[in-house]
């Protein structure tokens, strides 16, 4: 009877997500709660002027909190039924963060050329992040923070 019951046991503990990995609606929620933070910091980061300077400091700005962005969202374990569509939109978030660098130094040097590819190479990762977000079921993520 008593080993019975403790086999009862090991069964019914078995089957309450005792294998470690996340859930899908765990995994959404933190996330969307990654991405929310950053979009909202993002848009709250002042719109450049008229300016190389001030595109710049915007870009910087911008670039750190979404480097932020991909550091939390590359420190979160999918489901592996996710894990896919994860890396997709990990690496586009790493991609953008590399395009905001490249805008902020070129448009440091002036230099409009480079700035117009970095923000062509940004748009490209963008549409992937949103891609593969919305692959995830993810509300928040793959959005671009609107300056306010």
């Amino acid at each position: 009877m008593r080993a019975t019951l403790l086999l009862l046991l090991l069964v019914a503990f078995a089957g309450c997500g005792g294998d470690g990995g996340p859930s899908i609606e765990g995994y959404r929620d933190e996330a969307n709660d990654i991405c929310a933070t950053a979009t909202r910091d993002a848009a709250a980061v002042t719109p450049p002027a008229d300016s190389a300077e001030s595109v710049a400091a915007y870009s910087e700005a911008v670039g750190e909190v979404r480097s932020r962005e991909a550091v939390a969202l590359s420190e979160l374990e999918p489901p592996s039924e996710l894990e896919k569509s994860h890396e997709l939109l990990v690496n586009a978030s790493g991609a953008i963060v590399r395009s905001l660098a490249d805008l902020t130094s070129a448009a440091g040097r002036g230099d409009q050329t480079a700035a117009q590819a970095a923000a062509t190479a940004g748009a490209r990762a963008a549409a992937q992040a949103r891609r593969a977000a919305n692959e995830l079921g993810l509300d928040s993520c793959g959005k671009p923070g609107a300056p306010r």
